[in-house]
């Protein structure tokens, strides 16, 4: 079982998912898996100027994915994307 550090990063990284469920259908996909990529990718130190491409190009990806190829019906939330 972890503990200290790495159960803090393990407990911040499950309600940032809890909260990604919450705020899913209200914001929308694109929104919250935007939010959701920049609080795990800031669990572990780094530069802005990675985080918020990596946040973007995997929202965009998952986006694509299962949007536009499986053809899966993601809430639209406050935007309508």
């Amino acid at each position: 079982m972890p503990g200290g550090e790495a159960l803090r990063r393990i407990l911040k990284a499950l309600g940032a998912l809890c909260l990604y469920v919450l705020v899913l259908e209200p914001l929308g996909f694109m929104l919250t898996t935007f939010l959701f990529m920049v609080l795990v990718l800031r669990l572990e130190p780094r530069r802005w100027t990675y985080i918020f491409p990596v946040a973007i190009g995997a929202t965009v990806f998952f986006f694509v994915l299962f949007k536009i190829l499986l053809r899966v019906p993601l809430p639209s939330g406050i935007f309508g994307y």
